[in-house]
């Protein structure tokens, strides 16, 4: 994948980037919706917490990775 990104023109790395990023803000939004919807299943009828932990560590995971990459990009990077 890193070959790829690195042989595309600065117009695609754009396009990738502002693809990812809508993606995020979509998931985002995803993410509260359904578990607001698991709780409300939940709470009508009985159903495995693990699908509270899956969904949590999706968006624990989409998140973190986000964040990181950004102090990585913004602090770790420029300086090197």
């Amino acid at each position: 994948q890193k070959d790829w990104y690195a042989s595309c023109d600065e117009a695609e790395q754009k396009t990738i980037g502002d693809c990812s990023y809508f993606t995020f803000q979509v998931m985002s939004i995803l993410y509260p919706i359904v578990l607001v919807i698991l709780f409300l299943v939940g709470s009508a009828w009985s159903i495995n917490a693990l699908w509270f932990v899956l969904l949590g560590g999706l968006w624990l995971v989409q998140t973190l990775t986000y964040q990181l990459r950004n102090y990585w990009l913004q602090h770790v990077k420029p300086n090197r």
